[in-house]
């Protein structure tokens, strides 16, 4: 899925599409994958990667999230050149898009989840990263 995510961002930045649009279709995909609980694999990956024997040797996990933070890393700085996106701590941003997809995604395994939450989150990580002269009322 990573990579999947990585191929599309590095299109779609080739065929010099908007930032805000390729934002906007990413935040849209992760909404609906945190409001599908029923999918969510995220206890079992958490399981898996709990087990000393696994987690004390090369994690996969690990480095899937240094390679999506790399895929989000190019997505926001094209954004920032293009000035559809605010100056904003990359690095900081990503850990909150990331973080908070994975904590709604294992959360809602394990309680009711408001369906309104997801879309408040999406909502905030978009209000931080598009610039206010370029927001579009895409959400």
């Amino acid at each position: 899925m990573s990579s999947q995510q990585e191929n599309e961002f590095d299109l779609k930045m080739k065929q010099n599409q908007s930032a805000v649009t390729i934002l906007d279709d990413i935040l849209d995909k992760y909404e609906n994958e945190m409001i599908d609980s029923q999918s969510s694999l995220s206890i079992a990956i958490y399981e898996y990667f709990s087990i000393r024997d696994i987690a004390s040797q090369n994690n996969t996990l690990y480095e899937q999230y240094l390679l999506s933070a790399n895929t989000w890393e190019r997505l926001m700085q094209y954004g920032i050149d293009r000035q559809e996106f605010n100056e904003v701590d990359i690095s900081a941003v990503f850990d909150l898009i990331v973080f908070s997809y994975q904590g709604v995604r294992m959360y809602s395994k394990l309680m009711p989840m408001d369906k309104e939450t997801p879309s408040r989150i999406v909502k905030e990580i978009r209000k931080i990263l598009v610039r206010s002269d370029c927001d579009g009322d895409n959400l």
